[in-house]
């Protein structure tokens, strides 16, 4: 069961990085529709590091990384 949640949320990033690279303009994607994770504004990435111990398990520089796109925490 690991392995194949781990596969989605890798194909999961990827995907938000292609809308990232797709959508020319602000992006915001929430957790729960209220934790917000990660917001794209005026052309910058920035993600939330306060995050709760849920948030850490699948918020990890490598996951970040399949984003393909530079960023602030």
């Amino acid at each position: 069961m690991g392995v194949i949640f781990y596969k989605g949320i890798e194909n999961l990033f990827k995907v938000i990085g292609k809308l990232i690279r797709y959508i020319n303009g602000n992006l915001l994607f929430l957790e729960d529709g209220s934790a917000q994770l990660l917001r794209m504004e005026s052309g910058q990435l920035m993600v939330n590091n306060s995050l709760n111990q849920y948030q850490v398990k699948y918020l990890t520089s490598s996951l970040l990384c399949l984003l393909n796109c530079s960023y602030i925490h």
